[in-house]
């Protein structure tokens, strides 16, 4: 997560992909750090939790989900 982060940071992305399970981050507090970090950029969730709650909460926020 901290790496994604400073990579964001570099500028020259045109959209993110982004897994909700990793090693320093999980769930929907890694959707969210880096929604805030680049809100400007479309967001792709890619995951393999079987969560329908979680998968609804991150398209509210504005994700896009595929599975």
């Amino acid at each position: 997560m901290a790496q994604g982060i400073e990579r964001l940071k570099d500028g020259g992305l045109e959209l993110i992909l982004l897994d909700l399970s990793l090693p320093d981050s999980d769930g929907l507090e890694t959707f969210i750090r880096v929604l805030e970090a680049a809100p400007e950029l479309p967001l792709i969730v890619l995951s393999g939790i079987n969560d329908v709650a979680l998968a609804i909460e991150t398209v509210q926020l504005g994700a896009q989900t595929t599975s």
